[in-house]
């Protein structure tokens, strides 16, 4: 299924102002196999005609939608091995040692897609840190897309996903079967919240939080949507917090706020800058 050059330009457009995401000219051969569904269900005939509905659509329900089937949800449970070794080993055992006194932790997902980034933090800690979890926990998971953060909040998952990346130990000890499904265990999903924000739009107040995964979403935006993005992080993110991106992504190539920390195998996180927060203090005593 195809579209005609002016409906892919007007497409591109769309999603860059709703969402920030960058569609190339070379991505156009995805179009018709993602929106071939949401033509189908919308009792369509083409593209062309979603298109135009989408830009027609007073609710803008068909546009949201349009834009989350564009959208990339690729994500497993346990993605990017050498990341979930530095998270067990380095990241949360420091941060551990940092709060142990007032005994709080928070974690955000920048964007979660169906949760399973979130989900295996919240199995890490269970099983790596137990004492942990009596604490004042706070994982939170932010997607564009509304029926992902459904998705996360409800914990549940098809064989296939269970599958990829998912130790089988976590399997049994995690989750209860549900049909032909596998949900997370009740007290689990308690300890995560799931709410839809667009990273490109203004940020809700928000906590500082300890540890950030914005993992490869920063390669699909502009740089001066990406220096937006990074400008909101460095308030939200705590003065000896970490964020972690994705492996072709780094957030010196955006500003000099942040320095990497070298970890095992490789694996890079990111941190404030020792002197970031001195200039922020020397400006307000001004």
């Amino acid at each position: 299924m195809t579209a005609s050059p002016s409906t892919l330009e007007a497409l591109r457009e769309m999603v860059r102002r709703d969402s920030g995401i960058i569609l190339s000219e070379e991505q156009d051969h995805l179009v018709g196999l993602r929106l071939r569904p949401l033509v189908a269900s919308c009792k369509l005939n083409t593209i062309d005609e979603l298109v135009r509905l989408a830009h027609d659509d007073g609710t803008n329900d068909v546009r949201r939608l349009v834009v989350s089937a564009l959208a990339t949800n690729e994500t497993s449970f346990f993605r990017d091995a050498p990341c979930f070794r530095a998270l067990r080993e380095v990241v949360v055992p420091e941060l551990v040692r940092a709060r142990s006194g007032e005994r709080k932790l928070r974690v955000w997902s920048a964007a979660c897609s169906s949760g399973q980034e979130i989900y295996s933090v919240a199995m890490l800690l269970a099983d790596a840190f137990p004492h942990v979890m009596g604490w004042d926990v706070e994982l939170a998971a932010t997607d564009l897309c509304r029926e992902m953060v459904e998705r996360t909040k409800s914990g549940t998952y098809t064989q296939l996903e269970v599958n990829r990346g998912l130790p089988v130990r976590y399997l049994a000890r995690f989750f209860e079967p549900k049909r032909s499904e596998w949900t997370l265990l009740p007290e689990l999903r308690a300890k995560v919240s799931a709410s839809v924000l667009n990273l490109t739009r203004p940020w809700p107040a928000l906590k500082k939080v300890d540890l950030v995964l914005l993992r490869n979403v920063l390669i699909y935006f502009d740089d001066a949507t990406k220096l937006a993005i990074m400008t909101r992080l460095r308030s939200v993110l705590a003065p000896d917090g970490f964020l972690v991106v994705g492996a072709a992504e780094s957030p010196r190539q955006i500003c000099n706020w942040f320095e990497a920390e070298a970890m095992a195998g490789g694996f890079v996180a990111y941190r404030h800058r020792p002197d970031a927060h001195e200039g922020e203090r020397e400006r307000r005593m001004r």
